[in-house]
């Protein structure tokens, strides 16, 4: 058994938890986290192995996505909109994999994927889980009547959270204009 982990909580409205990237806690979300706060709830704390109230180190991803999900539910804010910055990226990852009742959309800020040379079995056991979920999804789903049916998961997490959102071949989401699309002339 694991100790529960302590979360700070601001704002009102649509619960969206902030996981926080290797060795930060709930302070290192600063200015994003107070702009948040004004349009949604909040919800930071410190991951395992890097927080004063649980210092033993998560064995792996699975524990990190456990207490997320331990947070929310004792939060009541299942699902929720779930941003996760670099390793808090990957644990938010999990917590989708692991739990996908739990997550309604996942916005991930520079994701720390990059470790492929440390690839674990965990890791790879919920790579192929999340293939086998999607795989599920697009079976069961009724097929699009257009490709403009509506907006993306990306467009209506990043709109959700008071970001502009546009679409051309992937989804871009930014808090400040995005660029025209009208292409600049040739010189």
């Amino acid at each position: 058994m694991h100790t529960e982990l302590p979360y700070e909580e601001r704002g009102s409205g649509e619960p969206v938890p902030l996981v926080p990237g290797t060795a930060f806690g709930p302070a290192s979300w600063g200015e994003f986290g107070e702009l948040l706060a004004r349009r949604r709830r909040a919800i930071a704390y410190g991951r395992r192995g890097f927080s004063g109230a649980a210092p033993e180190e998560a064995e792996d991803m699975r524990v990190h996505a456990e207490d997320a999900r331990s947070i929310l539910e004792r939060a009541q804010a299942l699902p929720a909109e779930v941003v996760g910055w670099s390793g808090g990226g990957l644990a938010a990852l999990a917590l989708a994999v692991e739990n996908p009742t739990a997550v309604r959309s996942l916005l991930l800020i520079e994701p720390s994927v990059h470790g492929m040379w440390a690839i674990t079995a965990s890791a790879i056991w919920m790579t192929i889980r999340a293939q086998l979920a999607k795989l599920r999804v697009a079976v069961s789903a009724p097929p699009p009547t257009s490709p403009t049916a509506g907006p993306s998961p990306m467009t209506a997490s990043g709109r959700a959270l008071g970001m502009r959102c546009r679409r051309s071949g992937a989804t871009v989401c930014s808090t400040t204009p995005l660029p025209s699309r009208r292409s600049s002339p040739t010189r």
